[in-house]
């Protein structure tokens, strides 16, 4: 059992691996909506004194700032000034890092998409800018890391009860109500499952070694398409998914390559065991 210390508990993907691997690993769980650690991560002397305290094996970075929690110009400052205060945490407790990161510091293909780890980062946004930032004060800090570059976050999880578009759009149809949907551009998808997943399988086998990996679906799809198929699998009327919704400050093709974290032994998923994982959750 190792000791992990857990950013954004109470997060989409942070309570998904919570309920996954909370069993098999001690997590200890920072949030700001925490009833047990609450936490302001921004307090770095109290999350240094926490951790000390619990000296972990590994910090699994996963808070995020976004739009609604803070104005643009305040998230790259945000965003690196946690992740200074994380690694020196880990540089105290010896701790291997783990860290959430994200597509969007991808560009420069946007019609064509299917980025590849090695491929320049070109930030689209200051949130983009911040994740680059704080990949790159990981990856000189000289501690072990894992770094996940995931796509748009999906999936079933009844531990978390807050705005986040994929959960609230299956919310609507079951309630019988139309979306509209947009039918044109593409998208990789990260299942939250898999990439709890990918993560354990970097705390269990691969700790030793420096990665950065693209986690998501192998192939991509549209958001219309991608809920049209789960509407199907869930029996729902396919009237109430329609076209004509538009994704706002998104490039046409975000797709990002997940061929290597395949050839690293990483878990895979395609889109239609995506797409059937969660139409078995919802079910259940």
């Amino acid at each position: 059992m190792k000791k992990i210390l857990l950013t954004g508990s109470s997060g989409y993907l942070g309570s998904k691996f919570i309920e996954l691997y909370g069993t098999k690993h001690e997590i200890l769980g920072l949030s700001r909506s925490n009833e047990v650690h609450r936490v302001d991560l921004l307090d770095s002397e109290c999350v240094i004194k926490i951790s000390a305290d619990f000296k972990p094996d590994f910090i699994l970075h996963t808070a995020a700032m976004v739009g609604r929690d803070k104005g643009l110009e305040q998230i790259f400052d945000n965003h690196v000034g946690i992740m200074k205060t994380l690694i020196e945490c880990a540089k105290q407790s010896g701790a291997k890092f783990i860290f959430t990161s994200s597509e969007s510091l991808y560009g420069g293909k946007e019609n064509t998409g299917g980025y590849m780890e090695n491929d320049l980062p070109r930030p689209r946004h200051k949130y983009g800018e911040s994740k680059y930032e704080c990949e790159r004060l990981l990856q000189e800090s000289g501690i072990t890391y894992l770094i996940t570059r995931s796509g748009r976050f999906v999936g079933f999880n009844k531990n978390y009860d807050r705005e986040k578009q994929f959960p609230d759009t299956l919310k609507v149809l079951l309630q019988g109500l139309p979306v509209k949907l947009d039918a044109e551009k593409l998208f990789s998808y990260t299942l939250i499952d898999h990439l709890a997943d990918a993560i354990s399988n970097f705390v269990d086998y691969d700790s030793q070694n420096n990665r950065l990996l693209n986690v998501a679906a192998i192939q991509g799809s549209t958001y219309f398409d991608l809920i049209s198929k789960i509407a199907k699998a869930l029996d729902i009327d396919s009237v109430l998914v329609q076209p004509g919704g538009s994704e706002e400050n998104w490039l046409p093709n975000s797709t990002i390559d997940t061929s290597l974290s395949a050839r690293l032994g990483y878990p895979t998923i395609t889109l239609s065991e995506l797409v059937k994982i969660i139409a078995q959750d919802y079910l259940e």
